[in-house]
This record gives structure tokens, C-alpha cells and sequence, in this order.
């Protein structure tokens, strides 16, 4: 058996001839501070892996929180995605940059971000980064036609 570890859980996976089952069972707690412990030979890290992307809101939710008007919404399509169209006054920070990391730093942590994309993955990447910057009020309110079919202007 093979031992795979994902967010804070143990799979065993049956190695190549053996029966086709999975065992999922939460990870014992470490029993030294260092996070690592030893487990047949393996290292394991059992401390909360950071999201690689946000889940975003629901279409409805999401525009009522950008009608709403107490945020900043962000746009993170590409600035050719952007001239398409895009929410009414929505700033355009093109996730897929070079610099989109600088552009973030030359917003205020502590304001309140919505942000979008086209399909809510680009978006939920931004705001997973934006939370490992220290933003704890961005959220991923997932694709712009979503919203606009939702009702967002």
C-alpha cells in the first residue's frame, strides 16, 4: 500500500496487482512541535495545507455583495478578456502577468475584494493568494457571465 497524504488526511492506495480499494482516515496528531513526524520511512507534514484556489460564491450571493457596493471589485481576466466587458466599476489586474504578485502589493490588505474571472478559477487562485498575503476580506465571486446572468452591472 501506498501512503498519500492530502489535506489532512491519509489515502492508502493499493499498489499495481492489489485489490482496488481506498481507506480514507484522519491523520494522527504530531507528538513534537516540529509538524514532522516519521511514518515507514516517510517524512509527513501535519500542518494545514494552504488552498491552492477559493471556491467561489454563488452567482446570486455574489451579486448581491457587488451591488451592494461596499467592496472592491477586481477583475483578473486579461486586459483583451477585460475590453470585452466587464462589471461596473471593476479594476483590471491580469492574474496571468508577470507582475501580477507587485500589482497586489499596491493594494490595502485591509480593504474588502471581490474578485472575478471568467470561470472562477483564476479568480479563486488570486484570492488563495491574495489570503497568503495577509487580504482576509477578498473573496472569489466566480465568473463574470455567471454574474451577469445573475444580475450583475
Amino acid at each position: 500500500m501506498k501512503l498519500l497524504v492530502l489535506l489532512g488526511f491519509a489515502i492508502s492506495l493499493p499498489l499495481a496487482g492489489q485489490a482496488q480499494t481506498a481507506i480514507l482516515e484522519p491523520l494522527p496528531k504530531s507528538s513534537n512541535d516540529t509538524h514532522l513526524r516519521a511514518n515507514n520511512n516517510v517524512l509527513l507534514d501535519d500542518r494545514p495545507a494552504q488552498p491552492v484556489s477559493v471556491p467561489a460564491l454563488a452567482p446570486k450571493v455574489a451579486t448581491e455583495l457587488i451591488v451592494n457596493g461596499h467592496a472592491t471589485v477586481l477583475d483578473v481576466r486579461t486586459p483583451e478578456e477585460f475590453a470585452t466587458g466587464h462589471l461596473q466599476n471593476a479594476r483590471n489586474l491580469n492574474f496571468r502577468a508577470p507582475d501580477f504578485a507587485q500589482q497586489l502589493a499596491k493594494l490595502n490588505p485591509q480593504g474588502t475584494y471581490l474578485v472575478y474571472c471568467a470561470s472562477g478559477n483564476r479568480s479563486g487562485q488570486a484570492v488563495a493568494q491574495m489570503r497568503k498575503k495577509g487580504f482576509k476580506k477578498a473573496t472569489n465571486v466566480g465568473g463574470y457571465k455567471d454574474l451577469k446572468a445573475a444580475g450583475a452591472k
